[in-house]
């Protein structure tokens, strides 16, 4: 969905959303999509056992490439890395 369709569906202007979001959340729209999906990414990492091109696509991301690199920019692991310490957490080891 775009920013632009939200704010249609709400009766405001795009403008006025994403200037609210930065005014009230404190972030950009775009930015609280990115961490809404990302967030939803960790949760399918650690609570299911689909591949990383399966939650790539899952989470709306285009590519798995796309998504590894934005998921290490802002994680500081890869998608794989994640489940694994995940996994390495749950287990005690």
């Amino acid at each position: 969905m775009q920013i632009e369709d939200l704010a249609a569906r709400q009766g405001i202007s795009s403008r006025f959303l994403r200037r609210y979001f930065t005014q009230e959340i404190g972030m950009s729209c775009l930015d609280y999509i990115q961490a809404l999906r990302l967030n939803k990414a960790k949760e399918l990492l650690w609570e299911t056992s689909k591949s990383v091109t399966e939650i790539a696509l899952e989470t709306g991301y285009g590519t798995p490439q796309y998504f590894s690199r934005i998921f290490r920019q802002e994680i500081g692991m890869t998608p794989s890395e994640y489940r694994s310490s995940w996994k390495e957490k749950v287990s005690g080891s």
